[in-house]
């Protein structure tokens, strides 16, 4: 949702930028014998349009180039989905979740750390042979916070690395109808740092 509202932003920029330019700057004119302003108009803004579309791209590459990638996949690997759904009968039963994080790109410090945020009708356990070193429980006891520094620690300039997580989610209290969702939460800013993410989805029929 988020990516494509700022790919719609972009073209509005890119759009606004063209016309501005072509307004100013008309350049059809002078290398064309063409008397039609429309088409001259079109010509220019189709110019701009391609050279603020390559800047764009030159730009976005050297950021995305620069940055510390985290792709982040919460999963339920019974059915191969990201979507779980309970009944009455999985009341207190234990269901065997996964959460798969890589790591590319250079290596960025993070300013803060993110966190695996359960619904209140859930509780998550973390596996014992899961990695414990860069997750922790956060002072209210029922939700883990990932600590990208630890995690990428023995890494010095560049970073490429994939860390799966097993835990366990154990519906508490059962509600028929409520939908909830497992899901990573991150502060507004965490520095030289993209993190893509998805999030489980949790029904109760």
């Amino acid at each position: 949702m988020g990516s494509e509202v700022l790919k719609q932003v972009k073209v509005l920029f890119i759009m606004i930028g063209s016309c501005i330019c072509a307004y100013k700057f008309p350049l059809a004119t002078i290398f064309l014998n063409i008397t039609d302003q429309k088409v001259l108009a079109s010509l220019d803004i189709g110019f701009y349009n391609f050279v603020f579309s390559v800047i764009f791209a030159l730009v976005f590459n050297f950021v995305s180039n620069h940055l510390l990638h985290i792709d982040v996949n919460i999963s339920y690997p019974n059915q191969e989905t990201n979507k779980i759904v309970f009944s009455e009968s999985d009341l207190e039963k234990s269901m065997d979740i996964e959460m798969k994080i890589v790591a590319k790109g250079k290596v960025r410090k993070t300013y803060k750390s993110i966190t695996l945020v359960c619904p209140e009708s859930y509780m998550i356990q973390l596996h014992e042979n899961s990695s414990r070193k860069f997750i922790s429980i956060d002072s209210g006891g029922s939700n883990y916070e990932l600590d990208i520094n630890k995690m990428i620690s023995r890494y010095k300039k560049d970073v490429s690395t994939v860390k799966t997580i097993k835990l366990s989610l154990v519906l508490e209290e059962y509600h028929k109808g409520d939908k909830d969702y497992l899901v990573l939460e991150k502060p507004i800013w965490l520095g030289f740092v993209s993190i893509k993410k998805n999030k489980l989805e949790l029904k109760q029929n």
